[in-house]
């Protein structure tokens, strides 16, 4: 490769790999942190080489994503660059070493503000003694994902809030599931600084401490069997609701016509939504026998995704929307509306709260957890009492300037993950 040319893709490298560590430092900080944050995408905001500046949309069209031990460098969807680094947080200016092609390229960097400046060298010049010190390459990089939403986890007494898993590409997440014994989680996640919405979401896999997070390709809203062997999803495109082995193979169609499926934790069955004729239900498929069984009539216009089993699989808690644009939070019995119906918020307690999706039932099965949100006033998770729907308490540990919501109770009780992200502006 051509010195000039390789200094085009190390000029590009050098500036993300800055940043390097820092998927596992920002791995303990919540979406409050004002700490600089070093996890996820950066954007070029301008980069010299050799003396001359490249400003505007020729730099601004790069995107530099940090992973644990390499960085990848983005132009669009594609990755021009992959490279190693190691960095010395220590030294004074901090140090970071990119090996390309078997050569390291040293520099120095520094982060504040969500600005991100890096000078660097080739090994016979040797490291810049500074970042106003001459070198071959100096960049400058902005945050791309300072509104971005991550998997949080905290305890149930608001203490220890931390983010648990920050796939760098994936800044937009929902649906976050523990496996019934605790020792998996499962969410969906799209590339939204990529312009991706939630109709690319992807399937992706971690353990419960966030670590060996897995890829399991195009699927939204995930759910555990029972013994955590399979994995239930939606899909937009080919429409309806499957069934995969839990490394992602195997997919199997369920309903072609069923939305945001749930797998019952105790027996073989799934529920999930179906619309037809200006109408939402609430289908009930026994796996084994292929029997269904809906659980309204005509009560709800819409029922939104993230419904979620009772402990011992007779209740379903849901959000739905009426004909009259109002909202509930209600839990219906499995063998249907008849049979047991009751209607969580809002209440005289919860008035002008409005239920978002994907309430989660606590492990005694007395509580039900949902983000609610007033007028403008950002989301945020209460628990409310089952059978004293007006015993409802904010969780707490929420700062005002995150926006909350898709909690899920850990098997034990103890904790709660849930999807947040700082509000724009702050």
């Amino acid at each position: 490769m051509k010195r000039t040319h390789r200094w085009i893709v190390l000029g590009i490298v050098a500036v993300a790999l800055a940043s390097g560590k820092a998927w596992s430092a920002d791995a303990g900080k919540g979406p409050s942190s004002n700490e600089p944050s070093l996890v996820g995408p950066w954007r070029a905001v301008s980069m010299v080489r050799g003396g001359q500046r490249v400003e505007g949309r020729d730099a601004r069209t790069l995107l530099f994503v940090f992973g644990d031990k390499n960085v990848a460098v983005r132009l669009g969807g594609k990755v021009i660059a992959d490279s190693p680094y190691s960095i010395d947080e220590a030294a004074a200016p901090k140090q970071i070493d990119i090996e390309f092609e078997g050569a390291k390229t040293l520099g120095v960097f520094d982060i504040a503000k969500g600005v991100l400046r890096i000078r660097a060298n080739e090994p016979d010049r040797g490291r810049p003694t500074g970042l106003d010190a001459a070198s071959d390459v100096e960049l400058v990089l902005r945050r791309a994902d300072r509104n971005a939403a991550y998997v949080h986890v905290m305890n149930l007494d608001g203490t220890g809030q931390r983010i648990l898993v920050a796939p760098a590409e994936f800044t937009g997440v929902g649906s976050p599931e523990w496996s019934r014994d605790g020792k998996k989680l499962a969410f969906d996640a799209w590339r939204s600084i990529f312009g991706e919405n939630f109709r690319l979401a992807h399937t992706l896999v971690c353990n419960a401490d966030g670590t060996d997070l897995v890829d399991l390709g195009v699927a939204a809203m995930p759910t555990w069997s029972p013994e955590g062997r399979k994995i239930g999803y939606s899909s937009y495109e080919p429409n309806g609701v499957f069934m995969m082995n839990a490394d992602g193979t195997k997919p199997e169609l369920v309903d072609p016509e069923g939305w945001a499926i749930e797998w019952c934790p105790v027996g073989n069955r799934v529920a999930y939504t179906v619309h037809d004729s200006g109408a939402a239900n609430v289908r009930v498929r026994d796996l084994a026998s292929g029997k269904v069984h809906d659980l309204f009539d005509g009560r709800y216009f819409y029922i939104y995704y993230g419904m979620c089993w009772s402990p011992d699989g007779q209740w379903i808690a849901l959000v739905g929307r009426r004909a009259d644009a109002s909202y509930e939070l209600a839990i219906v019995h499995v063998d249907g509306y008849e049979k047991g119906f009751r209607v969580l918020a809002p209440t005289a307690e919860s008035e002008g709260f409005r239920p978002l999706a994907n309430p989660s039932w606590s492990p005694d099965s007395r509580q039900v957890l949902a983000a609610l949100i007033k007028s403008s006033q950002p989301a945020a998770l209460y628990t409310i009492d089952v059978e004293n729907p007006h015993k409802i308490h904010r969780v707490p540990g929420q700062r005002e300037d995150c926006a909350y919501g898709s909690p899920a109770w850990s098997p034990d009780g103890k904790k709660i993950i849930f999807c947040a992200r700082k509000l724009p502006g702050e």
